[in-house]
């Protein structure tokens, strides 16, 4: 065999090898993308269906809420039909309900479907975790860093999309053309992704466990305390990003003197560093998920401080870039370390559980995070936050002397 032709074998080889990586993570791009795409158009939506911000905010909420709550049974379901069919099966719903937005005649219409794809991307996250972590045992922080990095780009498309949109051919089309390509995503996946898992052992699964047993392997699975340890820790993390992600352009405004532009600038800059995900998910591979999540951690509580005591628009820029990677950087050694403690014939099912509750505090953030910046300023707001990552990190820290 020539060196060329081994040249392109060993290129096909790498191809075949990550791309289910690649499918699923630009599916998640699409779900991210359209979850993100709401909140800009809030202000369309008050315009054209006359409704109040009390109404829009609902919207928001209720698409999270039915996200949540979604997460055991999509896990649940994947672990008994296999993986790669039902991350297709949520792609092709997700992307048809989008589609309907072409149709959205009255705001009711359009907060049942922002519901319903709550629903249909619940199982998106959660799935694709369990999938990487089979296929690329080896690379598994790495893999979760490439899904994850993705996914937030989404949410720097998002509103640039959406303006785009909105100022051409109608907002929404925003959905209907991320839509459509999400049903192809989709169909490339359930034909080139095989199961992750052999048949046998899913048909040893379906046959073997009934629904008493996994009951009880559930239970005793969450009465794991390292696993509850970090469950917690989970549940901080997520608290402290929703509230910082969802009024750091404001306090940057009204607490540190920026002016709009800058402020929505520097948020766009906060996900791009994302990319730090990269770094961080292979390190973890190499040194241990606790060591880097305990570097996060630190990090997260010397940033959010500096946030709360620095002036000028330099010192608060810098400040603002290291927030965003602390940040970013946690994701993939979260992820990883969780798939170290559940089993994998109900990973699904068991990772469902724990971003139900993952997702269900951090959706209280913001509120809470408002409330308390109405009523005594967002440092006191953002001193709650800092009390968030203290408690994750020091959690973080004890997992890791009793390992």
């Amino acid at each position: 065999m020539s060196g060329q032709q081994q040249g392109e074998r060993l290129i096909c080889v790498r191809y075949s090898r990550y791309e289910p990586l690649a499918l699923i993570s630009l599916l998640w791009f699409l779900v991210q993308f359209l979850r993100f795409a709401f909140p800009p158009l809030f202000g369309t939506f008050q315009a054209e269906y006359d409704v109040s911000n009390t109404s829009t905010g609902l919207l928001f909420t209720a698409l999270m809420i039915a996200y949540a709550a979604m997460q055991f049974p999509a896990g649940a379901v994947s672990d008994q039909i296999g993986r790669p069919r039902s991350i297709a099966i949520g792609g092709v719903l997700f992307g048809g309900i989008s589609i309907m937005l072409l149709f959205a005649s009255d705001f009711e219409f359009v907060f049942i479907l922002a519901v319903l794809m709550g629903v249909t991307t619940a199982g998106h996250k959660t799935i694709s975790i369990n999938m990487i972590s089979n296929r690329y045992a080896d690379q598994v922080g790495l893999g979760l860093g490439v899904l994850d990095t993705v996914g937030q780009f989404g949410g720097v498309a998002a509103p640039i999309g959406t303006v785009i949109f909105l100022s051409t051919i109608g907002w929404e089309w925003t959905f209907a053309i991320a839509g459509g390509c999400s049903i192809i995503l989709a169909v490339f996946v359930g034909m080139r992704v095989t199961e992750d898992r052999p048949t046998s052992q899913r048909q040893h699964i379906e046959a073997e466990d009934s629904e008493e047993t996994l009951r009880k392997r559930y239970l005793t699975l969450i009465s794991n305390s390292r696993l509850l340890t970090f469950m917690i820790v989970t549940m901080t993390f997520t608290f402290a990003w929703n509230g910082v992600s969802s009024f750091l352009p404001l306090y940057l405004v009204e607490e540190k003197g920026l002016i709009t532009g800058s402020a929505s600038l520097l948020y766009s800059v906060f996900f791009i560093v994302s990319l730090s995900q990269l770094v961080t998910g292979k390190i973890s591979d190499s040194i241990g998920q606790l060591w880097v999540g305990l570097g996060t951690f630190i990090l997260m509580i010397f940033t959010v401080v500096s946030l709360l005591i620095v002036d000028g628009v330099i010192a608060v820029s810098i400040v603002t870039l290291l927030l965003g990677t602390a940040f970013h950087s946690f994701r993939p050694v979260r992820d990883s370390y969780l798939m170290m403690l559940v089993p994998d014939d109900i990973g699904g099912g068991s990772l469902g559980i724990i971003r139900t509750g993952m997702v269900a505090v951090g959706s209280v953030a913001p509120a809470i995070v408002g409330y308390l910046a109405d009523l005594s300023g967002f440092q006191v707001a953002f001193s709650v936050i800092l009390f968030a990552v203290c408690l994750g990190g020091t959690l973080t820290g004890m997992l890791l002397i009793t390992r």
